[in-house]
């Protein structure tokens, strides 16, 4: 009983934490050190969010490129119709109204790669003995650092420098108000890409491990009536699983419109 306690924990922790090698049934783990290269002196390390992230990218080109021909400006099949609903979607829905239609071509590609390339993580971490990439805080992280980044930037960029930090608090604030506010609108402006890298992160996440946790304790019950019971929630938790997939994609790109669109139209 311990074995299979200790066997199942591991496969749960490995399936969100990040290392060096990649574990298949019936084989040795594959180990992904070999694959380490320099740059400029840097040593980068290659692990299981590095061969994920790179997946997902390969996914995103082949399954977008051949999705956006055209014939007679009409959608190539009912796949590139789907791709292009979704696309429409995200621009009509989530760019325009935070960007505006003016800017609208301008963000809607940064919005549809985000879009895409975080749903792509989040289905293949899906795949068995595939790697939760956005089940890793530090993947998380990095995509809400580079919307921390833009946020402030294209914010200085549209606003200036001085009007864009003294955007941040309300106008109109008495001055003692002003000096407790700015401290708590700074630390706000911080938490907003915090809470995007931990939103996602914990939702995947958790998703992995109610899935796999209830198939776990099938093998650990080992009776047939367990088994009735717990695969057809396990399937059913899957495909919520799928849809917590596509939920948290969007939530990410709705929120980074909505929080660099607050940046540059501080007016409003």
């Amino acid at each position: 009983m311990s074995g299979q306690n200790e066997s199942i924990g591991d496969f749960l922790v490995g399936h969100v934490a990040n290392g060096s090698h990649w574990k298949f049934p019936f084989r040795e783990p594959i180990d992904l050190s070999p694959l380490d290269f320099q740059i400029a002196g840097i040593q980068f390390h290659v692990s299981l969010d590095f061969i994920m992230i790179g997946i997902a990218l390969i996914l995103c080109l082949a399954v977008l490129i051949p999705s956006a021909r055209r014939r007679n400006l009409l959608p190539f099949g009912r796949f590139s119709s789907a791709i292009e609903a979704i696309v429409l979607f995200i621009r009509n829905d989530v760019v325009i109204p935070f960007m505006g239609e003016h800017s609208a071509p301008k963000w809607t590609p940064f919005a549809l790669t985000l879009f895409f390339f975080i749903l792509s993580m989040n289905l293949i971490g899906l795949i068995p003995y595939f790697h939760a990439a956005t089940g890793n805080i530090s993947v998380t992280g990095t995509l809400a650092l580079v919307v921390f980044v833009l946020i402030n930037f294209f914010g200085v960029i549209h606003n200036g420098v001085l009007k864009y930090l003294k955007g941040l608090a309300p106008s109109g604030l008495p001055l003692p108000m002003f000096i407790i506010m700015y401290p708590i609108e700074i630390f706000s402006l911080c938490c907003k890409s915090a809470t995007l890298a931990i939103r996602l992160f914990a939702n995947m996440a958790a998703g992995h491990f109610l899935v796999f946790s209830l198939l776990g304790l099938m093998a650990l019950m080992n009776t047939f009536l367990w088994g009735v019971f717990s695969v057809p929630v396990a399937v059913a938790m899957y495909a919520f699983d799928v849809f917590v997939a596509f939920l948290q994609a969007y939530i990410f790109t709705l929120l980074s419109m909505l929080f660099i669109g607050s940046a540059i139209h501080q007016e409003h």
